[in-house]
């Protein structure tokens, strides 16, 4: 996403952003919820998400997460 983000500003082109999971929930499968990259993950993720020129999820249940967790 990071990445995603600094080639759009660049480019001078438009970062969306389609949410249909969240990074670092995933990750926490696999490392556990408390492992230091997923909290790194999660940060990132949440500055660099709102830092889209537009957003769209999947469910209303995503997008209520987005704006009352990370005001997205």
């Amino acid at each position: 996403m990071p990445v995603c983000w600094l080639f759009c500003q660049l480019s001078s082109t438009k970062f969306i952003i389609d949410w249909h999971n969240y990074a670092y929930t995933i990750m926490a499968l696999s490392v556990g919820r408390n492992h230091f990259l997923v909290k790194i993950t999660k940060l990132i993720e949440a500055y660099i998400g709102s830092k889209a020129d537009a957003n769209f999820c999947v469910t209303k249940a995503m997008k209520e997460d987005l704006s009352s967790n990370w005001n997205i």
